[in-house]
């Protein structure tokens, strides 16, 4: 009876760890015995962008050989063996899923709005959020997609980011962050408050300066004219 016991105990933990082991499935792929599918693999939330490159380098996987984005710590495998494939489908503590590229990748990146040069990274920048997206979330974004907080100024009231300086790394992963990112658009037409207020409150003060000069060059020629009628009579 015991012994019986034992045996049952055992085989409970072999079929548990075969369970738990089991591969991840490779979603959307046509053919997944195929090693010429570009996959998307995404990770565990305990799983950081340091760890991602850790479990690349585990399955033997050459950093040329993938894309890494950062802020989503998402992975763009475009090359790979079918030893590389099968580890990385066995780390189930690590990653999170394994697909191929192309249904996953519906969404398409956010449209730059109101830019002459869509592929300048020269370009500032007005980003605006979800409305499920509140000022702190905006934050995360921005050091999510490894923007420094020197790089942009909140304008926390309308939770809207104007982003002064950027890469195109960090510009991919915030036109890629449908879930938060609502719009992004080159400072031109939104910006309301532009210099030329300023010059012209300069203008205005150039007309004054010189009406005020002129009344002045008038007072002084009448008084020139009453001067001299003095002296001829």
């Amino acid at each position: 009876m015991v012994r019986f016991g034992f045996i049952s105990y055992a085989y409970l933990c072999v079929a548990a760890t075969l369970v738990q082991s089991s591969p991840i499935t490779l979603e959307n792929c046509e053919n997944t015995n195929s090693i010429n599918n570009i996959l998307l693999i995404s990770f565990q939330s305990s799983c950081n962008k340091e760890c991602a490159v850790s479990v690349m380098e585990g399955a033997g996987v050459a950093a040329d050989s993938y894309d890494h984005m950062e802020g989503l710590n998402i992975i763009t495998l475009n090359e790979h063996t079918e030893a590389q494939l099968t580890i990385l489908r066995n780390d189930n503590e690590n990653v999170d899923s394994i697909s191929c590229d192309g249904i996953i990748s519906i969404s398409s990146p956010i449209t730059l709005e109101n830019c002459e040069n869509t592929n300048s990274i020269n370009n500032i920048l007005l980003i605006s959020f979800q409305s499920s997206c509140n000022k702190d979330c905006a934050v995360s974004v921005m050091e999510g997609a490894g923007v420094a907080a020197d790089s942009y100024d909140h304008m926390e009231g309308l939770n809207i980011i104007t982003l002064n300086e950027h890469t195109e790394d960090q510009l991919t992963n915030l036109r890629n962050d449908n879930e938060n990112v609502d719009s992004i658009s080159c400072d031109g037409i939104v910006s309301i408050a532009g210099p030329s207020s300023k010059s012209g409150k300069a203008n205005k003060k150039s007309k004054s300066s010189k009406s005020s000069k002129s009344s002045k060059s008038g007072k002084s020629g009448k008084s020139d004219k009453k001067g001299k009628k003095g002296k001829k009579f």
